[in-house]
């Protein structure tokens, strides 16, 4: 009912940005792989099901529709940019956006909860009404 309610109030059936540093209020750009401590890319099938699991693509450049934090109220001012996936050789460093200061660095080397620092090949943030994520639950949309 919480991601219905979400997707109805912003347009949008995407994963927020929702994970921050609450010492520096900072948002890891990298959180497109993963938000509390998860690392979507790797979340594959079990070996019975392996065959379903959706490879990334290093190559792959996309952009969320929105660019949204889960704090209530849901933001009316700066926001952090919406998720991305793009090459190491296009963005080595994904960086962070800062809150206070609404700072967006992308040179800094900032990890998400799970360590990434980087963007390539995240492209499985949650979609869909239930924020479907991860290489499993993406590959068993194809069968």
């Amino acid at each position: 009912a919480n991601a219905m309610a979400e997707s109805i109030d912003h347009d949008s059936c995407e994963e927020f940005h929702w994970e921050k540093d609450i010492a520096t209020g900072r948002y890891a750009i990298s959180n497109s792989c993963g938000q509390n401590g998860r690392n979507y890319g790797t979340e594959s099938c079990p070996p019975w099901q392996s065959f379903m699991t959706c490879p990334a693509a290093t190559d792959a450049e996309l952009q969320a529709s929105i660019s949204e934090t889960s704090e209530p109220p849901f933001r009316l001012g700066p926001k952090p940019p919406p998720f991305q996936c793009m090459p190491k050789s296009n963005l080595p460093s994904s960086g962070f956006w800062e809150e206070p200061t609404n700072t967006l660095d992308n040179n800094a080397n900032y990890p998400n909860s799970y360590g990434r620092t980087d963007v390539e090949g995240c492209s499985f943030w949650g979609r869909g009404v239930l924020h479907t994520r991860g290489t499993c639950n993406f590959g068993k949309f194809n069968f």
